[in-house]
C-alpha cells in the first residue's frame, strides 16, 4: 500500500474535485472582492477630491458681490408662495383713485389713510361723514358702496369693515377695513 495516493475510490476522487473547485471559488471570490474594494476605496478618493474642488468654488462664489443677496433672493422665491400679481394692485388702486375723484361738494366724503398690503391681506383705514356710504349707493349700477367695489375683485376674500367709532369731531366715523389676499392661481 505504499505506491496508492489519496484519494483512492472514485468518491474520494469526487469529493477532491468538488472542494478543490470550491477552494478555486473561494479564491477567486475574495480576489474579487479585494478589487472591488480598492477600486471602489479610490473612486471614493477621486469623488472627495472633487467634493473639495467644488466647496473650494463655492466658496469663491461668496467673494462675488451681489452673491449674498442672490442667495436671500432664491431662499425668498423657495420660501414665500406667490405675490399678487401687479394687476391686483393696480385694481385696488383704481378703487382709490375713484373714490378720492369724487365730486368734494357732495355731502358724503370718504377719506382714505393707511393703505397696506402683505401678501396675506389687505387694510385700510379711514373716515366717511356717513356709514351708509360704506354699505349701499344710490346708483349701484353706476357707482358701487364702497364695500361693494372691493367685493367685486376676485382676489379678495373676507372683506368686513373690523370697527368703527365715532370721529373726534363727531361728524363722522373712523373705520377699518380689511380683506383677505387669496391665490388665483387660474388667472
Amino acid at each position: 500500500m505504499k505506491g496508492q495516493s489519496w484519494p483512492k475510490t472514485p468518491i474520494e476522487k469526487h469529493l477532491f474535485v468538488i472542494c478543490f473547485l470550491v477552494l478555486i471559488v473561494l479564491i477567486g471570490w475574495m480576489a474579487f472582492l479585494f478589487v472591488n474594494t480598492k477600486i471602489t476605496q479610490r473612486l471614493i478618493i477621486e469623488e472627495q477630491k472633487d467634493i473639495v474642488q467644488l466647496n473650494k468654488n463655492l466658496a469663491s462664489f461668496s467673494d462675488i458681490p451681489g452673491f449674498d443677496n442672490l442667495k436671500i433672493i432664491i431662499n425668498l422665491e423657495n420660501s414665500l408662495k406667490q405675490i399678487p400679481r401687479s394687476r391686483h394692485i393696480q385694481q385696488v388702486s383704481t378703487i382709490f383713485e375713484d373714490i378720492l375723484s369724487t365730486d368734494k361738494s357732495e355731502t358724503s366724503n370718504i377719506i382714505l389713510s393707511d393703505f397696506q398690503i402683505t401678501l396675506d391681506s389687505i387694510s385700510v383705514n379711514g373716515y366717511v361723514s356717513d356709514l351708509r356710504i360704506l354699505y349701499s349707493s344710490p346708483d349701484p349700477e353706476k357707482r358701487p358702496s364702497f364695500i361693494q367695489r372691493f367685493e367685486n375683485l376676485s382676489f379678495l376674500d373676507e372683506i368686513k369693515i373690523q370697527n368703527y367709532t365715532r370721529s373726534d369731531d363727531g361728524l363722522g366715523y373712523d373705520f377699518s377695513l380689511t380683506a383677505k389676499v387669496i391665490n388665483n392661481d387660474d388667472e
